[in-house]
């Protein structure tokens, strides 16, 4: 394998250098390289989409973490934003509903005064 590749891969993975996918697209963005380590070694897999291309990648700072449902998408030449707000939306939902769960078994969160007991003289 290409040292430069290897090298450049493992300077941005915030983990062991070997732990994930690494994703490259070229800038025509009808064809996608990844490399994956499948504990036997580096495995380089190259994809080619005819007619339509990969959807672009605007990283920030060059590096976008996805989950396993956004990747395959991408893969897939699929529009993996939507797969992202999908999941997010599920998240969403997930955390209204175990809110509400939680306020039906323990009760509200805050504790609010009584507007009589604001009035009520403090002790000296």
């Amino acid at each position: 394998m290409d040292t430069d590749v290897q090298t450049y891969a493992m300077s941005h993975s915030h983990q062991h250098g070997y732990a994930g996918r690494i994703l490259f697209r070229s800038k025509r963005g009808d064809q996608l390289k990844c490399l994956v380590w499948d504990q036997t070694g580096l495995v380089l897999i190259y994809k080619k989409l005819e007619g339509t291309g990969f959807h672009r990648l605007k990283p920030a700072d060059g590096v976008i973490r996805l989950s396993p449902a956004p990747f395959s998408a991408l893969v897939e030449g699929l529009d993996w934003r939507a797969v992202r707000a999908e999941v997010e939306e599920a998240r969403a939902r997930l955390e209204r509903l175990l809110g509400r769960m939680r306020r039906d078994t323990f009760g509200s969160k805050s504790e609010k005064l009584d507007p009589v007991q604001r009035n009520l003289p403090f002790e000296e």
